[in-house]
């Protein structure tokens, strides 16, 4: 019998100790934008609102992660900018990987390909969209769970988003 534990990833449970101070949840919820008390329906509103008021120069990451039937995983993620999409790409993970590693996955790929790709110099923030409110929640916060070394990836690029190259009269944003 294989050994199923070669196939998951490594958590350290001591990196971010229990007494390591934490920010409230809500802190999170409210960076995120997360629905606290809206229906899905205005949520969703909100969110097509809100898109709007984004700079057509700034770069808008859709990502999204799913299992098939026969235990496949699989993610993708679209990018948008000035009202185009210009990125796309679709990303299978095999066998045993669950949905919420395989979004969180999704959006650290999203990531990477956005602040490498030309027109990033162009761009104040990036904006990763996903349907996946745990995920959002968790992806630039201390994680100890599942992902661990994925979330520890997607803050360490984020932290590298304002340092990257831009035009001179380009802020350097956020993720």
């Amino acid at each position: 019998m294989a050994d199923k534990s070669a196939d998951l990833p490594a958590i350290n449970p001591l990196q971010y100790a229990p007494w390591y101070p934490r920010k409230p949840r809500g802190n999170a919820q409210a960076r995120i934008g997360a629905p606290m008390g809206r229906t899905k329906e205005q949520a969703a509103a909100n969110f097509m609102a809100f898109q709007r008021t984004i700079p057509s120069s700034d770069i808008i990451m859709f990502s999204d992660g799913s299992r098939l039937a026969d235990g496949r995983a699989g993610g993708g993620y679209i990018g948008l900018q000035a009202h185009h999409q210009f990125l796309r790409s679709s990303l299978s993970y095999g066998h045993g990987k669950e949905v919420f590693n395989a979004e969180v996955e999704a959006a650290l790929a999203s990531a990477q390909a956005a602040i490498v790709y030309p027109t990033a110099q162009f761009t104040t923030n990036l904006w990763i969209c996903f349907d996946n409110l745990e995920v959002a929640i968790r992806l630039l916060s201390p994680s100890t769970g599942s992902s661990q070394e994925i979330f520890e990836s997607f803050r360490t690029l984020a932290a590298a988003w304002p340092l990257r190259k831009r035009l001179p009269h380009t802020k350097s944003g956020s993720i």
